[in-house]
């Protein structure tokens, strides 16, 4: 999805997942012993079957390596032998998807969708849902991204990634409370989902309860990340004085979060502050080791300068 800069530096918490590993376990299964022959000889069935593993083994390296191209044609060899499995059908997918393909992306995922599942509650077909789900999102068709991750939960209901990947689509719709109780049923299937404990406080922020958000800031990470993403909330809701508080409160729990400093010039400049937001994002300059914030800080900095000569 696309988030401003600002964001994406702050709430490290708020994300989509994937609700699936980038290995299945029949893959990492199978991936200890990816030299084979090269061309297996079809009149074995054993030597046939170890071949489909194979392609659809490196088709996930590949897309863990982000080479999408090379899993596109991995999962695609696999299909071609094997055209009934729903898991390479879902990687294929995502791995369309990771390349801005999201039609061929949709038209894969609905491939594997239409296999009869083997159970009436199929892990394999929940997770084609749950991608399908991720590729609307992406596109911004978000009323059909919910009757997806809908259909996921049906098949699976004990996955907590599904709750937190609906919550997310209801945020991106701005329906908050939809997604407060979505964050609240992925945490209650699994009381250690993190991303889920930082996006609900990112939802409850956006309602200005600034405590509870405080709170599951918290839960989802250190104090001083927690103070961070708070700063972040209170920024993005005009209250730029208690942001700076915040974020030094943040900053005497942990100076070496460089991200800190950025968003410290950030609150600064909204204030009109010029010199005290050029101080804050040299010192994140200073240490971070992000090539692109950096650059994009550096640019600030330029910009404000230049903004400090005209008005003398």
């Amino acid at each position: 999805m696309c988030r401003d800069t600002a964001t994406v530096l702050i709430i490290s918490m708020l994300l989509f997942v994937e609700g699936c590993s980038s290995y299945d376990s029949s893959y990492q299964e199978s991936s200890a012993n990816l030299v084979r022959k090269s061309n297996p000889s079809i009149n074995n069935p054993n030597s046939y079957q170890d071949s489909v593993i194979l392609h659809r083994a490196l088709g996930e390296k590949y897309y863990s390596d982000r080479k999408y191209n090379l899993a596109i044609t991995e999962f695609s060899t696999a299909l071609e032998m094997v055209p009934g499995d729903a898991a390479t059908y879902e990687g294929l997918g995502r791995s369309y998807r990771e390349i801005g393909e999201f039609d061929k992306a949709i038209e894969a995922f609905e491939r594997g969708s239409l296999l009869k599942p083997p159970t009436p509650t199929s892990p394999a077909h929940a997770k084609l849902h749950n991608s399908t789900a991720l590729t609307y999102d992406m596109m911004g068709n978000h009323e059909e991204a919910i009757m997806e991750y809908d259909k996921a939960i049906k098949l699976d209901p004990t996955n907590d990634s599904f709750y937190n990947n609906k919550g997310f689509s209801y945020l991106l719709q701005g329906q908050v409370e939809a997604a407060i109780s979505a964050f609240k049923k992925a945490i209650e299937t699994n009381p250690n989902n993190k991303t889920a404990y930082g996006n609900l406080g990112y939802a409850y922020g956006l309602k200005g309860m600034y405590e509870l958000a405080l709170n599951q800031f918290k839960l989802a990470g250190d104090e001083a990340s927690a103070y961070n993403n708070l700063g972040y909330i209170y920024t993005k809701n005009g209250k730029l004085t208690e942001a700076l508080e915040s974020y030094n409160n943040a900053l005497k729990l942990n100076p070496n979060i460089p991200n800190i400093y950025y968003n410290k010039g950030l609150a600064y400049e909204l204030l009109g502050d010029t010199a005290n937001a050029i101080q804050a994002y040299q010192e994140f300059l200073n240490s971070t080791t992000q090539t692109s914030a950096a650059e994009e800080a550096f640019e600030r900095i330029q910009a404000l300068k230049r903004k400090k000569a005209e008005n003398k």
